[in-house]
């Protein structure tokens, strides 16, 4: 499945056979990509979902004991907001530092999502910021970024968590379609980030 170019219509219906590639290795990511109600979520919710689902594939992928994914979980939704005002992310709680680098790869080898190095050079869509004061608040909270908002009908996020890609997309999709009213469905893609390329990242787009 190439995840940088989204072919599922991400409007509640749940995914298709077009995912089938992704379900591989993981029954936490089928269920999650099955789940149909990621854009009714408050954005801090959203954060708290997508750490969840995180925490359990990287457990089916032997990267996390379970006993310990689970106490790192819950101090993350306990602190999800203070913590992501420091720039820190799911994975940087349920992750120590050496296994977050392992951890990045082991879910990147799970959605195939692109890397782009140019990234952090990016700057970010400031305007579209101010008027979707709400997206970066999700952004912020879900450890995403919006890389490219030059035009109404595409969407490109970027995430160093790259199951943030889709789940962040069906809330982006939600948010447009339903609360703006917008006539039509944006076309999403995804960029993953590597640990070194997040601190520029976080701080261009959330003043960390």
């Amino acid at each position: 499945m190439k995840t940088d170019v989204f072919r599922l219509r991400l409007n509640g219906s749940g995914a298709g056979e077009e995912h089938s590639g992704a379900f591989r290795g993981s029954s936490a990511w089928n269920q999650a990509l099955r789940y149909g109600a990621w854009g009714g979520l408050t954005p801090l919710l959203l954060a708290q979902k997508l750490a969840e689902v995180t925490n359990d594939v990287l457990v089916e992928l032997g990267v996390l004991d379970q006993t310990d994914a689970r106490e790192k979980l819950r101090e993350f939704r306990a602190d999800a907001d203070a913590l992501s005002l420091q720039g820190k992310t799911a994975l940087h709680v349920v992750l120590d530092e050496a296994k977050l680098a392992t951890g990045v790869r082991a879910l990147q080898r799970l959605v195939n999502a692109h890397a782009w190095g140019v990234t952090p050079r990016i700057p970010p869509p400031e305007a579209f910021y101010r008027s979707y004061c709400e997206v970066r608040t999700v952004c912020r909270l879900t450890g995403s970024a919006i890389i490219d908002a030059s035009s109404p009908c595409t969407l490109t996020t970027a995430s160093l968590n790259p199951l943030a890609g889709e789940i962040v997309g069906a809330w982006l999709d939600h948010y447009f379609t339903q609360h703006r009213r917008e006539p039509r469905h944006r076309f999403y893609s995804h960029v993953a980030l590597t640990p070194a390329q997040w601190p520029a990242i976080f701080r261009a787009h959330c003043g960390g």
